[in-house]
């Protein structure tokens, strides 16, 4: 189990020369001078990978997106099996913040594997039920119903995802936590007293479990 102290570029260090499949890339409701902004991850894994392809259901976002010379295809990700990609030998497929919107997840992992080889690893973000942030909430009567975000179906936990990845034949590549990203406009010497701040935190209390969210790496199980 690990922190990472940054989401976005953890997942760029995955897909840095790699050929990537993005899975949920578009933004709801994305206008034009989104898509160009530099803390977008589908924008960012181009930037850094060798070849990208995107899927989303929003069909008027990924025409936007193609027209903005994006390759991204429609359809439905949980039935990936059955959308026509181009033929090649993804070395990492890309969930980020996504699962947890799927009513099918283990429909999803299955079918997901049938597009793997067995060195594509599966990268999967999601929130933690469990953060200190959601905690407070509760704990202040602003209760799920609240803040819930309304296209989600499901919460995880370390413990919960796991499960879900093992029942489903994957194997642990890297599992943990990340961390909200420190404020960019924050100076240097701030960055670096917050960051020895959790590392103290986390080696002498059990404070990464009640991070903001999940990061799970993984491969497909082979041997079985």
């Amino acid at each position: 189990m690990r922190i990472f102290y940054d989401r976005q570029k953890s997942i760029l260090n995955y897909c840095r020369d790699k050929v990537a499949l993005d899975l949920g890339c578009a933004q709801h409701r994305m206008m034009g001078k989104e898509v160009k902004e530099e803390n977008w991850l589908h924008y960012r894994i181009k930037k850094v990978c060798k070849t990208l392809i995107g899927i989303d259901y929003l069909e008027d976002e990924v025409d936007r997106l193609n027209k903005l010379g994006y390759n991204v295809i429609k359809g439905n990700v949980v039935y990936i099996h059955t959308i026509k990609l181009p033929k090649y030998k993804y070395d990492v497929v890309v969930c980020g913040e996504l699962l947890e919107h799927l009513s099918n997840p283990g429909l999803f992992l299955d079918n997901i594997k049938k597009i793997m080889s067995k060195k594509t690893l599966l990268i999967i973000t999601t929130p933690n039920v469990y953060s200190r942030q959601r905690i407070k909430l509760m704990l202040t009567k602003k209760y799920e119903k609240d803040w819930l975000n309304k296209e989600h179906k499901a919460w995880y936990s370390y413990e919960t995802l796991k499960q879900l990845l093992i029942h489903h034949n994957f194997l642990e590549v890297e599992w943990g936590y990340y961390t909200p990203l420190i404020n960019q406009n924050s100076d240097i010497i701030s960055k670096i007293k917050k960051m020895i701040k959790k590392k103290i935190n986390y080696k002498y209390c059990n404070y990464i479990e009640l991070e903001d969210g999940l990061f799970f790496v993984s491969k497909v199980n082979n041997e079985t």
